[in-house]
């Protein structure tokens, strides 16, 4: 595969999604709208694996990377999970400098399996986007 820029759409979806949070917390959307934190990690998770996959697969810097489905879903959850989960032990820290109640464990484990997912489903996409320009559609 030819060496691709940074894709356009996952600079946009990372600008939203610091947009919606920084006004998630300005307006303590995160506390009023409790489903809001699943679609923001779901989100990061697609960043997360596509910025993955674009590094590992276009950036040009590996130009013998695996193109194999598996090979594809795993690096994209192997970044959505090492950085979700870096994401939630971040998360912990300023909880306990401002001296607030740590959010539970298992809604750290919601947190990381939405960016999980979000890492799967761009994974797939990424996927079934090699295998059209394989056989040229």
């Amino acid at each position: 595969m030819e060496r691709k820029s940074f894709p356009a759409l996952l600079a946009i979806l990372i600008l939203v999604i610091a947009a919606i949070n920084m006004l998630a917390i300005k307006f303590s959307w995160y506390w009023s709208m409790l489903w809001l934190d699943m679609p923001m990690h779901f989100a990061g998770g697609v960043w997360l694996g596509g910025t993955v996959l674009w590094y590992r697969l276009f950036s040009g810097r590996y130009p013998f990377a695996g193109r194999s489905l598996m090979d594809t879903i795993s690096w994209a959850l192997a970044g959505a999970f090492f950085f979700g989960v870096l994401w939630e032990l971040y998360e912990a820290g300023v909880e306990i400098v401002l001296e607030k109640p740590i959010n539970s464990i298992l809604d750290s484990l919601s947190d990381v399996g939405f960016d999980v997912l979000g890492g799967l489903v761009v994974a797939v996409f990424v996927y079934r986007y090699m295998q059209n320009k394989l056989h040229g559609e």
